[in-house]
């Protein structure tokens, strides 16, 4: 039996070593599922999609006849309209159910042990915080000025964050949803940065005059700017 087999070895938090072991009262605290961050930010994703793509609430119509959900950012709302606080709503709001889908898998399962590793008022520190540089590099990197939304650049940073912690910690994956893997988190991270890479380089080297499902439409500065975020963080 190795040591790490034995009882008092062993740590009584999932995720291994963390950064804080003071448990605190109200809602930052270390404690319950029901008193996490990772689940306000999925009921708030989940409310704001209710009401926005159920109840069709929420929309805004643009002097060209173009409707945006009602709390995205862009070029001309952050740069010309002042609306500084778009760089925050926008984590909330989504596209379609397959975004919010994907964005609320990522934030949910790896959040959960972010969330065990530096604890809540970190955690939404790493998610905000990344949100915002993910917004604000795409902003400064693209020429389109669209609607930005979703809390993907928020959950990259939660990736990458989690990565730089527990680097070879080792996962069960699904990759693609379908084909399970096993492999080391830091594997997992620079898999995801390089293909937003090489997808960002192809985005722009193409332009917007042809559509590549993945690729085309998909705010890939805001990942790599979560993840960015994430990183500098926990460093």
């Amino acid at each position: 039996m190795g040591i790490g087999d034995r009882d008092y070895m062993r740590s009584k938090d999932q995720a291994g070593a963390g950064w804080s072991r003071v448990k605190k009262n109200g809602f930052f605290q270390q404690g319950p599922l029901s008193g996490s961050p990772v689940v306000l930010i999925c009921t708030i994703c989940i409310f704001v999609f209710i009401i926005q793509y159920v109840i069709g609430f929420g929309w805004v119509t643009t002097m060209g006849g173009q409707k945006y959900p009602l709390g995205a950012t862009s070029k001309w709302l952050l740069l010309q309209e002042g609306q500084v606080w778009t760089l925050v709503t926008y984590i909330f709001v989504h596209g379609d159910f397959y975004h919010l889908l994907f964005n609320l898998i990522l934030i949910w399962f790896v959040g959960r042990i972010l969330v065990q590793l530096l604890g809540n008022k970190h955690f939404v520190g790493v998610f905000l915080l990344s949100g915002v540089l993910g917004a604000l590099l795409h902003i400064l990197t693209t020429d389109i000025d669209a609607a930005l939304v979703g809390a993907s650049a928020g959950g990259f940073g939660i990736l990458i964050a989690t990565a730089a912690i527990i680097p070879n910690q080792v996962f069960n994956v699904l990759l693609f949803f379908f084909i399970p893997i096993r492999c080391r988190l830091k594997y997992l991270a620079l898999g995801f940065v390089f293909i937003e890479i090489v997808f960002f380089i192809i985005d722009r080297a193409v332009g917007q005059g042809i559509y590549i499902p993945m690729i085309s439409g998909v705010a890939h500065a805001a990942h790599l700017g979560g993840g960015l975020a994430g990183f500098i963080y926990v460093r």
